[in-house]
């Protein structure tokens, strides 16, 4: 095998052992983030808290925020939006096919399957 490809096997390991690394590390952040949510709840971070905010703590010379989540709607009840939804599905398909809408690409990446 040339160096070229032993170069390139060499990075789909890589890729493939920080994924991994990243993906650990994903979990742990989210227990992390529940177990705070938790402190944050039954008071546990007050003596943190900014003056001017009710979600924010300074720890370390880093202000930490709570974010409680975006809310969304369900609008699955709702059949005159859903029946403009399909309705807006079809323009959009229109648009596509005659060239009225113009296409982009988002930036490239990789994915791993197992």
């Amino acid at each position: 095998m040339t160096n070229y490809k032993e170069e390139a096997e060499g990075f789909l390991s890589a890729f493939l052992s920080l994924r991994e690394k990243k993906e650990a590390l994903d979990r742990d952040l989210k227990l992390i983030e529940h177990k705070l949510s938790l402190a944050f709840a039954q008071g546990d971070l007050n003596h943190l808290k900014k003056q001017d905010s009710v979600s924010s703590f300074k720890f370390q010379q880093v202000t930490f925020m709570f974010n409680p989540g975006r809310k969304t709607y369900d609008y699955s009840k709702c059949s005159e939006i859903r029946q403009k939804e399909v309705e807006l599905k079809t323009l959009k398909q229109t648009a596509q096919s005659i060239g009225l809408a113009s296409q982009k690409t988002g930036t490239p990446f990789w994915t791993i399957r197992s």
